[in-house]
């Protein structure tokens, strides 16, 4: 027989089995009084060679199955949730409804109600004790009850009425408020769905992944890209409505060439495994213009695209006095027109969408000028109306730029 020896598992050659085998055989005919089989026979031979050919096939049937159980499309439970784990996609477990109870107590002394062991229910549903309940004799007190399942559990006021465990002296119950819901968790088939989309920090369909991607392309200056992850609810960003488990893209300018619209399009088909059914082209220079893609996958409808990003003008003015190195004016003031101007370009051309337009920073790159003793900057979003000196707060899908018409660099 096989064994496990000090080197390992040792398994028997296939003619040590057939000897086993044969001996087993040969003894059971014995006690049982009849002839042995004779094993040189072809009607035997025949025999064992179909029962093997069936073994082997439950056996390969077998490991086809333990094998099938680790693919992602079939993971369940707690295997299922580790994968999710290592690939960054985030498993939500839900929460219990909870419910403020009043207790009531006999006359004869006072009734201690033990967390985790009391019980109240509504006819339906149990609520156990998160808390440890004193309550005097004769009295009544309250204390917060959860719903021993998972989920939104509701229970109307005044339901709760029912004493599901039998502590001796408590009397009554009942709860004054509605029951506060708690949260479903997510179905394996749920998590089966954002691991296949690759929607996790770590997948190669991930907002980074996808707004890398996008990035890559020729004229692409700016993108962000957002992921809702509810399984229920819509989000907003940047105004637009977003569906569960989809994913919204925002790129900037919103002066790309068709070929450049295309390659983003291909971009995000390829980094979220969709067939594109149709194209609507988006109109140059317009923000908030949607190019929209529907397809279906995994039996859910999904609808990629990609929105103009909306962009925020701002202007600069930036106010300097000489460090009193004895230039004359006018060709000293023309040098340093040039590189301050020249720096703040340069600055607001290190922007993404939603960065924050920074006075220090602003200030930082203009006083690097060998002319420039001292720097005032301030900021405009109204086209040059008005200045101050503040930052600029530019929300997460806007493109921040500089407003030429409200760029201006003195002298005092």
């Amino acid at each position: 027989m096989a064994q496990q020896t000090p080197i390992g598992y040792v398994t028997n050659s296939s003619g040590e089995w057939f000897t086993y085998a044969k001996d087993s055989v040969t003894a059971v005919c014995t006690s049982l009084g009849i002839e042995a089989p004779r094993f040189d026979r072809q009607e035997f031979a025949t025999a064992v060679f179909s029962i093997m050919s069936e073994m082997i096939g439950l056996v390969d049937e077998a490991a086809g199955t333990v094998y099938d159980a680790y693919l992602p499309t079939n993971l369940t439970g707690n295997l299922l949730r580790e994968f999710a784990a290592l690939v960054g996609v985030d498993v939500n477990e839900g929460t219990k409804s909870t419910v403020t109870l009043t207790c009531t107590a006999w006359d004869r002394g006072a009734v201690l109600l033990t967390k985790g062991s009391a019980t109240a229910s509504d006819g339906t549903n149990k609520f156990v004790a998160k808390e440890d309940i004193l309550i005097p004799a004769n009295g009544s007190a309250t204390g917060v009850f959860e719903a021993v399942d998972v989920g939104a559990i509701a229970a109307a006021a005044g339901t709760i009425v029912y004493r599901s465990s039998g502590e001796a002296g408590w009397t009554s119950v009942n709860n004054v408020a509605a029951a506060t819901l708690g949260t479903a968790a997510d179905t394996d088939t749920t998590i089966r769905s954002r691991i296949q989309v690759g929607t996790g920090a770590l997948g190669s369909r991930s907002p980074l992944a996808l707004e890398a991607g996008i990035l890559r392309v020729d004229g692409v200056t700016s993108a962000r890209v957002f992921y809702n992850d509810s399984t229920s609810a819509n989000i907003t960003v940047g105004g637009q409505s977003i569906p569960p488990l989809n994913v919204a893209v925002f790129v900037y300018p919103s002066t790309l060439t068709d070929a450049a619209k295309t390659n983003v399009a291909s971009e995000i088909f390829a980094r979220l495994g969709v067939v594109p059914t149709r194209y609507i082209p988006t109109t140059s220079g317009v923000s908030g213009v949607r190019a929209e893609f529907a397809s279906t996958t995994s039996a859910q409808t999904f609808v990629e695209g990609f929105w103009w990003m909306p962009t925020q003008a701002v202007g600069v003015r930036v106010t300097f006095q000489s460090n009193g190195s004895g230039y004359d004016n006018g060709g000293y003031f023309a040098l340093v027109e040039d590189t301050t101007k020249e720096a703040v370009r340069e600055y607001f051309s290190s922007l993404r969408a939603g960065d924050t337009v920074r006075l220090q920073e602003i200030i930082a790159a203009v006083v690097e000028s060998p002319f420039v003793g001292f720097a005032l900057v301030e900021t405009s979003t109204n086209g040059g109306s008005s200045y101050a000196q503040v930052d600029v707060l530019v929300d997460d899908v806007t493109f921040p730029i500089l407003d030429e018409t409200a760029f201006i660099v003195r002298e005092v």
